[in-house]
């Protein structure tokens, strides 16, 4: 299916400027099945729809490669082996060798077959008289000796030139023992190996035994290689690889190995060679060790003396079995052979396995009856057959970048696909685009290269415009049958390859001159085809394309609607490429600004034009109150353009050719300062600078932010005048409108502070005195601090006018600047003080000023300060104390009359910080306190407060202040005489009047009755005068009368109330010897006398609860005297035994009685009563009887007993008795 038939066939479908169909007959159409429409066309569902507006899913270029391995027979040889498998001295083959030019295999009956590599004829062939199994071959480094190793331990040398052999008559290993490998060292010398893990040196030239250089006893070699480049040579036993000196024989290194017994140890090595000159190279040398599945890498490093060998890399590739083959194919490839038949290609690079492939048919032959000495007796290791089943040392060999795998029936070569092979293998199977990507991969070093060399590299450069031309025809002769979806996707796969490999291998003669002229032939191609196109039209990576091409690119997105993309490419595209006209017609219809600066600069070298075009445009819609995106992006690119223009610059980025770089900012800079330009005037309404107006109309602080960045440029900086002029006219221009003027007011001071501008002093100030005189319309926050800021600048600026202005407002900052300058700190302050917005700023300066004002002036600024009390406390009497107390404590004493909130504040403030003291002199504080006192009460007796809300706040200032109201009867006349009963009986109590106290307010109680508010509290403070007082209170019988008094208030429910049960309770704990009136008052009472135990059982629990603790105390306190004195006697015990003997007794051993007196302590540690000492003629009866009391421990016991069996709160303690039991001591 394609869109056209040939080149000279009308369009039977073009989706460019003209559609088409092909013509037919009425007859034909009526004969046409559904009137002729086809449903597939025009039904639109989710899998098919017709046009290119659908939207289309991202073509993704990728290939997919073949398996790089390639596992190839070698038919030749093998059916050669094959045919002498079953003759009597042939047999199965066992093992391989391979070298430049040859390949030889040896069979189980001792035959050794020497085949030409190239073409696979047998050259020569050998056999035994034994007919030993040939266990292992090696050619030397010429490949002119072939050594063979038999099973039997004999070796045998065949010339692969003349086809003579060499028998050596005795066995050149251990006796018993078979050979497992041969390898050469140089044309001449080899080594052979054991299976007993022995190593012996034979040389083809000379006479006598092998000689034995490594004895199985040392570890059982299994494998050795040899580097003829580096006289290197690698023995890898069971545990380690070593490392020897060919030279000296000495072990250069040591490799460990990872302990897996079942799995072969590996080596193989890789060298490549870089040519650094024409004299000098550098061998890079890597060693790989392997062994069950982990591959480490060791890079060959050398000094000049020493040779090591570090571990630059661990890989552990995921494979499934053993590794029982590994092999260094090149510098990043390594191939291993598993147990279960597969071999893997491994990334050294990365450590990671990038492809795998099955060799179950290959039947891999394996080393097993040489490792478990089947032919000599089983005369091996443990180690060795435990090992065998998995050896393939002679069955697997590489010989450069090939490996040979010997199997059953067949030999294998397995080679890493080349670039070549690949490509060859795209274009056998048609698949000419993964071809030419692949390709063009190659060519660019994306894709590593596995034979890299420059004829490979020079023939695939070569062959890629025969690619592309292959891939134009295919692309053009579209598909046999489908869909237009389908036709569309293929157009739009093929040509994004042909384009993309066009472009980034720079094949644009090919691109322009045969695969456009071509595809433009069918409409739906064509419209692909730029489609795609555009995408590296605005990245401008299009190196001279035709006009005509971009022309037909220009009007397809004009006609898909693609402006943007349109703008771009046409700022990407050389100018001659270009039709102008289209450009700038359509750029001017469209409003796309960046294409028409673009062409006009370029192709005009007109600069102010897409200047004046923007403003105009800009200027239709300056007035909105809401932008849209697109109005922002064309002012912002207005302004971009604008800061191009002046700093010399090209827009978007680069510099303006030299010829233009003097020229065009100066053109630009008239144009933004002209008195009146016509079409922007008549847009904006504006006659005089218009284009200033627009400006700053727009967006002023992004306009003065470019004249900032430009202020360096030539234009301003080579004419100290053209600057200056712009800012008078930005002055002039912010008289008619001054909101700017609090953005203009930074601006400047930003250029006088970089020294780009020489100030004009009479300039700015008409400005400041103007932005002051309408501060309100600037709508502008942090005005006043801009005019500092540029007053700062303007040192010689005259402060007067400006002084006088910011009086009028006042403006705080402004005049604070000036004044402090002047030192005239006093005019601040009353500056401040008139000010009727933010008075409370005074302090704030006042506190600075005190900080940071010279000692000089601060004496001034001290006496105004001291003056002005009453002022600073009308503004705020809070900060006012704050300030007084912390700055002017001096003030407190010395005024004789202070303001009530002042000091009310002063107070608080002092208690808020936990000071005691006012100013420090105790007369004085008092004297404060007094005047506070009585403050209070004239102050909230005149503003209609209640007794109770007054004396409650007297009481908490004087539970602070108490010291001080209480020196003197001031305050206790004051609270008595207004009948503040809480603040009288707090000053009764400091003065020690309980009596007064107690009266006072048990009077109030009396009169104002349990309900009153304060009655708790009021009920509380009476009890805690009884406690206070308590010899008074019970001489007095208050708790009594307090009793009765709280009975007669109450009614029966009230008595079960936990407030009134907690004051029973209370009085009846403290009331001492007079508990038992309290008691009787209160079981006589006629709600009590006839109730029942369960109505009352909170308020008797609790009564009685307390009783048993007092109780509890009192046996508890004779327990811990009991410890004590225990423990007090035990010191004197153990005192007395440093001085003497051990005691052994804590009784008289005369009398036998407890030590309650003096006593004496014999040396043999008894003790005796001094009055007993007569009795005993003053020596210890120890001899006639043996005295051993333990009465002191016996008594703790029991104490310790009592007290823990004694539990406070328990039931038989809380329980009630109706006396008290014989067994209570008290």
């Amino acid at each position: 299916m394609s869109s056209v038939t040939d080149d000279d066939t009308d369009h039977w479908l073009d989706l460019d400027t003209n559609y088409s169909i092909p013509s037919q007959t009425v007859d034909e159409i009526l004969a046409e099945n559904d009137n002729g429409l086809d449903d597939d066309f025009f039904l639109v569902d989710d899998d098919d729809s017709c046009g290119l507006n659908k939207p289309i899913s991202p073509i993704h270029l990728t290939y997919h490669l073949d398996c790089p391995l390639l596992l190839e027979t070698e038919d030749v040889i093998a059916h050669q082996v094959n045919m002498v498998k079953d003759r009597p001295n042939g047999g199965k083959a066992t093992c391989i060798a391979v070298s430049e030019q040859h390949v030889a295999v040896g069979t189980v009956k001792g035959m050794a077959i020497l085949f030409d590599k190239k073409d696979g004829k047998l050259l020569c062939f050998t056999g035994n008289t034994e007919n030993a199994p040939v266990s292992a071959l090696g050619f030397n480094t010429n490949s002119t000796s072939l050594a063979i190793g038999y099973s039997n331990g004999r070796l045998k040398i065949l010339k692969t030139t003349t086809g003579k052999t060499r028998d050596f008559d005795d066995c050149v290993v251990q006796p018993d023992h078979g050979i497992i490998q041969v390898e050469y060292l140089n044309r001449s010398s080899l080594l052979v190996l054991d299976n007993g893990g022995s190593v012996f040196e034979i040389r083809e030239g000379r006479k006598g035994p092998a000689r034995c250089i490594f004895t199985g006893c040392k570890g059982e070699a299994v494998q050795v290689r040899a580097f003829p480049e580096e006289n290197i040579l690698l023995l890898s036993t069971l545990k380690q690889v070593l490392i020897f000196s060919q030279k000296t024989g000495r072990i250069i290194s040591q490799l460990r190995l990872p302990d897996f017994p079942q799995a072969p140890p590996l080596v193989d090595y890789n060298i490549q060679i870089h040519s650094i000159s024409k004299r000098s190279v550098i061998h890079d040398v890597r060693v790989a060790t392997a062994r069950q599945n982990e591959i480490r890498i060791y890079s060959m490093t050398s000094d000049g003396r020493n040779v090591t060998f570090p571990l630059s890399k661990i890989i552990k590739p995921q494979v499934e079995s053993t590794i029982c083959g590994m092999f260094w194919m090149d510098l990043n490839s390594i191939v291993v052979v598993t147990v279960d038949e597969k071999v893997s290609l491994i990334d050294a690079q990365r450590g990671t396995v990038t492809a795998t492939s099955e060799i179950e048919a290959v039947e891999l032959v394996y080393n097993l009856a040489e490792f478990k000495g089947l032919y000599t007796g089983g005369n091996v290791s443990p180690a060795f057959q435990y090992l065998a089943p998995n050896v393939c040392y002679q069955s697997a060999k590489r010989y450069s970048s090939s490996l040979y795998l010997l199997g059953s029936t067949a030999i294998y070569r397995c080679d890493l696909m080349t670039e070549r092979q690949q490509l060859d293998r795209f274009l056998a199977r048609k698949d000419v685009v993964s071809a030419v990507l692949y390709a063009m991969d190659v060519t660019n070093t994306v894709r590593r290269s596995n034979f890299a060399n420059n004829n490979m590299f020079k023939f695939i450069d070569d062959k890629i415009p025969e690619l592309l031309a292959k891939l134009l025809d295919s692309t053009m002769d579209g598909l046999e049958s489908g869909r237009v979806t389908d036709l569309i996707e293929h157009y739009r796969k093929y040509i994004t390859v042909l384009i993309k490999v066009c472009v980034e291998k720079k094949y644009f003669d090919i691109l322009y001159n045969t695969i456009y002229p071509k595809i433009e032939k069918d409409g739906l191609a064509k419209s692909i085809f730029l489609e795609i196109l555009e995408e590296h039209a605005v990245e401008g990576r299009l190196e001279h394309p035709p006009p005509e091409l971009i022309h037909d690119l220009l009007t397809y997105l004009v006609n898909e609607g693609q402006f943007a993309q349109f703008e771009s490419t046409v700022s990407h595209m050389p100018i001659e490429c270009l039709d102008l006209h289209q450009v700038i017609t359509t750029c001017r219809s469209n409003f796309l600004f960046d294409g028409l600066i673009y062409v006009m600069n370029n192709a005009m070298v007109d600069y102010v034009g897409p200047l004046e075009e923007m403003c105009c445009h800009v200027a239709e819609f300056i007035h909105k109150a809401v932008l849209s995106d697109f109005d922002i992006a064309t002012g912002n690119k207005l302004l971009l353009y604008l800061s191009a223009c002046l700093s010399g610059n090209s827009y978007p980025v680069g510099d303006l050719p030299p010829e233009r770089a003097e020229v065009v900012p100066l053109e630009v800079y008239k144009f933004l300062v002209s008195l009146n330009h016509l079409n922007i005037s008549q847009r904006t309404g504006r006659e005089r600078y218009s284009v200033l107006h627009l400006l700053l109309q727009y967006d002023p602080l992004q306009f003065l932010n470019v004249i900032s960045t430009c202020a360096d440029a030539p234009i301003f900086a080579q004419s100290d005048g053209r600057l200056s002029r712009l800012i008078e006219i930005l002055v002039g221009v912010t008289e008619e409108n001054p909101k700017y003027m609090g953005i203009l007011i930074p601006f400047i001071t930003h250029l006088l502070e970089t020294g780009t501008v020489t100030p004009n002093l009479h300039t700015y100030e008409n400005l400041i005195l103007r932005t002051i005189e309408r501060i309100s319309e600037t709508n502008e926050q942090h005005v006043e601090e801009k005019i500092v800021n540029l007053i700062k600048v303007c040192d010689q600026m005259s402060e007067d006018r400006i002084l006088m202005k910011a009086k009028q407002k006042p403006l705080i900052s402004i005049c604070a600047y000036i004044y402090i300058k002047r030192h005239e700190y006093v005019n601040l302050l009353l500056t401040c003080i008139e000010d009727k917005q933010i008075p409370n700023c005074t302090f704030d300066f006042i506190n600075h000023l005190l900080d940071g004002v010279e000692e000089s002036g601060q004496a001034q600024l001290r006496r105004f300060v001291t003056s002005s009390l009453n002022v600073l406390n009308r503004l705020d009497s809070e900060r006012a104390a704050r300030l007084y107390l912390e700055r002017f404590p001096e003030c407190l004493i010395s005024s004789e009359q202070l303001p009530f909130d002042f000091l009310f504040h002063c107070f608080r403030i002092k208690s808020a910080e936990g000071s005691k003291s006012l100013c420090g002199d105790e007369d004085v504080d008092e004297g404060l306190f007094r005047s506070l006192f009585k403050g209070i009460i004239e102050e909230r007796t005149r503003t209609g407060c209640n007794a109770d809300d007054i004396d409650a706040e007297l009481s908490d200032i004087l539970l602070y202040w108490l010291p001080m109201g209480s020196r003197d009867d001031t305050c206790l006349n004051l609270a008595s005489s207004q009948n503040l009963i809480d603040s009288t009986v707090i000053l009764l109590l400091a003065r020690k009047h309980y009596l007064r106290a107690f009266e006072a307010l048990y009077e109030r109680l009396e009169q104002s009755g349990p309900n009153h508010v304060n009655f708790e509290k009021r009920m509380m403070m009476i009890i805690e005068i009884c406690k206070q007082s308590r010899d008074i209170a019970i001489s007095g019988g208050w708790w009594v009368k307090l009793f009765n008094f709280i009975l007669s208030t109450t009614q029966g429910d009230d008595m079960r109330d936990g407030y009134f049960t907690d004051i029973f309770t209370i009085i009846v704990e403290t009331c001492g010897s007079q508990v038992s009136q309290v008691l009787d008052s209160l079981f006589s009472h006629p709600r009590l006398r006839s109730a029942t135990f369960s109505n009352f059982n909170m308020l008797v629990t609790k009564i009685l609860f307390s009783c048993q603790i007092d109780r509890q105390i009192l046996i508890q306190t004779r327990n811990c005297i009991q410890v004590e004195a225990y423990d007090l006697l035990k010191r004197m015990s153990s005192t007395s035994r440093s001085l003497h003997s051990t005691v052994r007794t804590n009784a008289c051993a005369v009398c036998g009685n407890d030590i309650l007196q003096s006593f004496t302590i014999f040396d043999c540690g008894h003790l005796a009563h001094l009055e007993c000492l007569d009795e005993c003629k003053r020596k210890c009866p120890c001899d006639s009887k043996n005295v051993e009391i333990n009465h002191i421990e016996t008594m703790h016991n029991s104490i310790m007993e009592d007290t823990a069996s004694i539990s406070m709160f328990g039931q038989e303690n809380l329980r009630l008795r109706p006396c008290p039991e014989p067994s209570d001591p008290f």
